[in-house]
């Protein structure tokens, strides 16, 4: 079985779109997966056992870059294309299933992993199934999670930097994270502030402000 995941451009929509993989991967745990995603994302897939491929596609996608994309990927068969960037590609690849971008979940379904999941659901019908006489079609308990591998050096690098943040392995503590690519995906920095305060105050967490350089203007706004 080989699957062609097409994905998003940015960590956090690749991130709310790995749920939908799993299932996926819970159905046919023997998959060859290629992904493709942005540049930036490709990270998420790169230590992973489940990824055979992963295809990051550099900067603005204009019609040189998607031909050059559609060559590639036409260089290989797939049983399963699944496309959650709703583009054409699926129109132009052979597979003996496929999504199309018409095909999306109704407008009551709000959250973006929600609806990657519905866009899926199709293909992981019998797995939906199995669960619900299990009683754990809510919140999908029983699905071994391998969209999402994070390295033994990762997960070093990432208590490191929490040790050098005073945070200690009993902590509890949560990430925040203000910053987006698109400025129409940005909460409101003092509403982030109202939150922590929140956490801090009735939770009694720790707060971890995180981002890249283009944040710190955000992150600063929050001390």
């Amino acid at each position: 079985m080989k699957i062609l995941f097409i994905t998003l451009s940015n960590i956090g929509d690749v991130i709310l779109s790995l749920p939908s993989l799993d299932r996926l991967l819970a159905v046919y745990p023997k998959a060859q997966v290629t992904a493709v995603c942005g540049e930036r994302a490709a990270g998420i897939f790169k230590d992973n056992f489940y990824i055979k491929r992963c295809i990051a596609v550099k900067g603005k996608t204009g019609l040189g870059k998607r031909l050059t994309l559609m060559r590639e990927l036409k260089k290989d068969a797939y049983d399963l294309i699944v496309d959650l960037k709703n583009s054409a590609f699926p129109l132009f690849l052979k597979a003996r299933y496929k999504t199309y971008p018409w095909f999306n979940a109704p407008g009551a379904i709000v959250h973006m992993s929600q609806r990657h999941l519905y866009k899926v659901k199709k293909f992981t019908r019998a797995l939906e199934i199995a669960q619900s006489y299990k009683g754990t079609i809510g919140g999908g308990a029983g699905i071994l999670r391998k969209a999402l591998c994070v390295s033994s050096k990762d997960r070093a690098a990432a208590q490191n930097l929490l040790y050098d943040a005073n945070v200690w392995q009993d902590d509890k503590f949560i990430l925040i994270s203000p910053g987006a690519r698109s400025h129409i995906k940005k909460w409101p920095v003092n509403k982030f502030a109202r939150l922590a305060d929140r956490l801090i105050q009735e939770q009694g967490q720790k707060i971890i402000i995180v981002g890249d350089d283009g944040d710190a203007e955000s992150c600063a706004a929050l001390f």
